[in-house]
């Protein structure tokens, strides 16, 4: 019982380095979007709309479609970036039950 307690200790104490990080896409260029997903392979982006004012829009940016497997499919989505106001990047859609 000791073993399996510390054992959730230690899970515990390394789980906040696996914590995904988080970035205001309208504060770094479209490069530097690009540069920290292909670090950290799933970035959130969020950034305020326009219409309507002040709603806050976020998403999760992968590297690439494949770590969407199982979680649903990839998909190019475009997030405002401080140089460019459509920085293409790919997000993982909800998979559909309904397979041809």
């Amino acid at each position: 019982m000791r073993t399996i307690m510390l054992g959730l200790a230690l899970v515990g104490i390394a789980s906040p380095a696996l914590a995904i990080s988080t970035q205001v896409s309208t504060q770094i260029s479209c490069s530097a979007i690009h540069a920290l997903i292909q670090r950290d392979r799933a970035v959130i982006l969020r950034y305020t709309s326009k219409s309507p004012p002040g709603l806050p829009i976020y998403d999760r940016a992968v590297a690439d479609p494949v770590v969407c497997f199982g979680s649903g499919t990839g998909k190019r989505d475009y997030f405002p970036a401080s140089d460019t106001n459509s920085c293409a990047v790919w997000v993982c859609a909800p998979g559909s039950d309904l397979r041809p």
